[in-house]
């Protein structure tokens, strides 16, 4: 009972970023030192015939198959949780990182570790894991990623979607305001990014981490990715650049063509920029798809008739809005324009838009935690009616697993009426936790969420678990984007 407690408590400090040293409610000390020292790749485990965990390493074989594949079939055990080993993989990569060498263990090569190698062949199962182990302190630990095709693994759903909200950084970024740092210290290895990498390269770090991750996730096929613009005043001067969140729509569009696959690039444009106008007709001419506003922050109000060109111009193109609605905390935001009313002279001017974050608000610190529906904010209660009422408006659920959104889902998942214009978005990079915010989920249930390796795979998981693993805000995007 104390075992399982500590490791479930192992689990939520993973879940905040703590590199844990637990596996399936076992130490890794239950491994010999010596036997680790002397060769990586041959572990000598055995796959016992049994649906118990395996309880001891360094066992011999005995009657039994390893069977890779992510369900545990009756008569066969995945390979030992004692070494923390992700499931359904044809080839494991161990690494010491005190000798200083690596190991690739194939099947054809597992022969010298007492196994066939018909053995480590799942009926012919494409199957790949990526896994990291490392020897210190007389424990051993073993961090891995399944990589595997979405038809042989009945664990993974078929969803395929795309993320209609996350964010290019600056190309200035360093990573050294106090929130950037918060979030480094405590999400990047949740979020399965290189913290060193992030603040050795800053820009081409974040970049390359960001695509790896669309690259490998088994669900989220592209994003949509813009940056945000600078704050100017009305008569079109510069007087705020964000080195972090600022990114330049030149800097997305480089990013897109260097993965075309993967990246659906939108721009983002200060109405109060001299050439705001001429700016948008040349961004949609170089195959820009939308647009990204956060004007609480440029502190331009949308309702104002001096912007209508603007929407006009926007409407004519055909060219989507992402628009931010509710509290917004890594920028200074003007409150007053952080409304949904701001959202009604694009929307009568015939704009498409697309809401974020549900325009999740709170009227303070108690309110932001609160489970009571009638303190899910006026902004969120306005939407609900406004999308029923506007063609043109859509939703996403950007940012709704941070811990001061995440009391909106279980209402929103009732709301079945309007769920045809929501759409699946994350705001990556912002960080979350499925363990802290997901708290009418069953533990075991976060618990489970926690384990997935890909942050966007996590967060489509975690929707799953709301909407259904068939729900339409899966779809939805074709709304916006059509086909892609």
């Amino acid at each position: 009972m104390f075992r399982d407690g500590f490791y479930r408590a192992g689990e939520g400090l993973e879940a905040l970023g703590f590199d844990v040293n637990l596996r399936g409610g076992k130490t890794a000390a239950n491994l010999a030192p010596s036997s680790a020292r002397a060769n990586a790749a041959s572990f000598g485990l055995v796959a016992r015939k049994t649906e118990a965990n395996l309880t001891r390493a360094n066992l011999t074989k005995q009657n039994a198959l390893v069977n890779l594949n992510s369900n545990l079939r009756a008569s066969k055990t995945a390979a030992s949780k004692t070494l923390g080993f992700c499931q359904n993989a044809s080839q494991i990569y161990a690494k010491d990182k005190f000798a200083k060498t690596s190991v690739n263990l194939t099947a054809n090569e597992a022969n010298s570790g007492g196994f066939s190698s018909s053995e480590f062949k799942e009926n012919g199962a494409n199957a790949n894991l990526s896994a990291q182990a490392e020897f210190k302190n007389g424990e051993f630990k073993c961090k891995g990623e399944i990589r595997q095709t979405r038809e042989l693994d009945a664990n993974l759903t078929q969803i395929k979607t795309v993320d209609i909200h996350s964010h290019l950084l600056s190309s200035d970024v360093k990573f050294d305001r106090f929130y950037d740092k918060l979030a480094l210290a405590f999400f990047t290895k949740k979020f399965d990014i290189n913290r060193r990498e992030l603040i050795k390269n800053g820009f081409e770090g974040y970049k390359s981490n960001f695509a790896r991750l669309i690259k490998s996730s088994n669900f989220v096929q592209k994003s949509v990715v813009f940056g945000v613009d600078a704050k100017f005043d009305e008569s079109g001067n510069l007087v705020h650049k964000d080195k972090t969140v600022c990114a330049s729509n030149e800097d997305v569009f480089a990013f897109y063509e260097q993965n075309p696959n993967e990246v659906v690039p939108f721009f983002s444009v200060n109405p109060n920029r001299k050439d705001a106008l001429n700016l948008i007709e040349k961004y949609h001419k170089m195959g820009f798809k939308g647009g990204k506003l956060l004007h609480s922050y440029w502190e331009t109000d949308l309702n104002d008739k001096r912007y209508e060109p603007y929407f006009r111009l926007l409407s004519e193109l055909g060219l989507p809005l992402v628009i931010h609605v509710g509290d917004e905390n890594s920028l200074a935001s003007n409150k007053a324009l952080e409304s949904i009313e701001q959202l009604k002279s694009p929307l009568n001017l015939g704009c498409r838009i697309v809401c974020a974050h549900m325009g999740a608000s709170s009227d303070g610190v108690l309110s932001m935690f609160s489970r009571d529906p009638e303190k899910l904010g006026a902004n969120y209660f306005t939407l609900l009616r406004w999308l029923r009422e506007f063609d043109g408006l859509y939703a996403d659920v950007s940012a709704l697993l941070c811990i001061n959104k995440a009391r909106i889902l279980p209402h929103l998942k009732t709301q079945t009426q309007i769920h045809d214009k929501i759409l699946f978005g994350t705001d990556f990079p912002v960080p979350f936790s499925v363990i802290l915010s997901s708290y009418d989920l069953p533990f075991r249930e976060r618990l489970t969420l926690n384990r997935i390796q890909n942050p966007l795979d996590r967060y489509v998981r975690a929707m799953s678990l709301y909407f259904g693993e068939d729900s339409p805000i899966f779809s939805n995007y074709k709304k916006i984007l059509g086909e892609i």
